[in-house]
């Protein structure tokens, strides 16, 4: 099986480079790539005019002419994804457009999302609740009012509760 040809990103560029400036009357004027002065000198890609070579007679600077196909390395790309299952109902940017950390990609309809918001919300009032209640039961048992294991018991559901809304904001 053959491998696939290893080369580096500067020399993935000057492929391309010879590519872009060879004719290829098959290739649609809409579907060639184009770029800025300021772009080519970013890649450092330089241009030259393809000549032909006999390389069987030890020309300088001989080479061969062979197919190929530029491939965009893995670390170059980025991969997106979404923590839960859903829908994607709108891209709020185009391919290859510039975005900045935290910018919103797309707009997703989640109803598994839905839901842990709403167990997220439901463990915040229980957690509330319960610290309600621990506080009130504390000031009782100051009091003499209530026996020390209700109280206990009260600080037992806080510290459950707390941990439970611990748990659902990490979702």
């Amino acid at each position: 099986m053959r491998r696939p040809l290893s080369l580096p990103l500067p020399a993935w560029l000057s492929a391309l480079a010879v590519m872009l400036a060879c004719p290829a009357p098959s290739i649609a004027a809409e579907a060639l790539v184009a770029l800025s002065p300021e772009q080519f000198a970013a890649a450092r890609v330089v241009l030259t005019t393809a000549t032909k070579v006999d390389v069987a007679a030890g020309q300088d600077g001989a080479s061969l002419l062979l197919a190929g196909r530029i491939v965009v390395p893995n670390t170059a790309l980025d991969l997106v994804l979404a923590p839960v299952a859903g829908r994607v109902e709108a891209l709020l940017v185009d391919p290859g457009q510039k975005v900045r950390a935290g910018q919103a990609l797309a707009r997703l309809f989640s109803a598994e999302f839905v839901s842990l918001q709403r167990e997220l919300v439901a463990a915040r009032i229980r957690a509330g609740l319960a610290r309600s209640r621990a506080e009130r039961d504390a000031g009782l048992h100051e009091e003499g009012i209530i026996a020390r294991n209700r109280l206990e018991e009260s600080r037992a559901l806080l510290a459950e509760a707390e941990a439970a809304l611990g748990e659902q904001a990490q979702l």
